[in-house]
């Protein structure tokens, strides 16, 4: 995967060196070249010196061949320009912001920018965003460790037992909403066609998850 960073503060490193680490090509852009320090010393991305909102800084970060971009600097504005200049200019498929007014967070949304609070994520959290990206999650419960996700249950799912995705630890289903009724499932329960489930999902299952329901080969 590659992912644009834009800020190279406390989170935007975090973000950058988990993901370096991992294989993942990165870049990361920050107005001053100081904030690099953060960075690994091992790491091997690109560190671009420039404002994240300027097309030619976000050229010269090849943003049209990207696989992610996040804009985590500390100011909301900003994120929202860069991450539009992103979704609408670039079409990169993944967009994530951070924001510091949550109020705020219908506006991204309304534009297909997925966002983080600060108060609330955590870098690993925006981590699995950017490598689970067809999981969305309703709710997140203590530090993102646990997620509620509601999926339309898909084809490969139907006549299959709730036992059969149940994984004691990692993930259970909690509702079934059938014909507008809400439904507590026991194991026996088969899913049908038409069928809203809500599960619960640790975050380590997540990969295991996307499995299940065909979100990955």
């Amino acid at each position: 995967m590659r992912v644009i960073v834009l800020g190279c503060g406390r989170l935007g490193s975090r973000i950058a060196n988990m993901l370096d680490g991992e294989g993942h090509q990165v870049a990361i852009i920050d107005r001053d070249a100081e904030t690099f320090e953060k960075l690994r010393p091992a790491f091997a991305g690109e560190r671009i010196v420039g404002f994240g909102y300027d097309r030619h800084v976000l050229e010269q970060a090849r943003l049209d061949r990207a696989d992610a971009f996040v804009a985590a600097t500390t100011g909301d504005n900003r994120n929202l320009v860069a991450a539009l200049a992103a979704k609408r200019r670039f079409r990169v498929p993944i967009v994530v912001a951070r924001i510091y007014d949550p109020d705020r967070a219908q506006i991204f949304l309304a534009h297909g920018i997925r966002t983080v609070s600060p108060v609330r994520w955590s870098a690993g959290t925006i981590r699995d965003i950017l490598l689970h990206s067809a999981i969305e999650a309703e709710q997140q419960f203590g530090n993102g460790e646990v997620a509620q996700i509601r999926v339309e249950v898909p084809p490969q799912l139907y006549g299959r037992a709730v036992q059969d995705v149940t994984v004691p630890g990692d993930i259970a289903v909690s509702v079934i909403v059938r014909s507008g009724r809400a439904i507590l499932p026991t194991l026996g329960m088969r899913f049908e066609a038409g069928d809203v489930a809500r599960f619960v999902v640790a975050r380590e299952a997540y990969g295991r998850f996307e499995a299940f329901l065909g979100m990955r080969g």
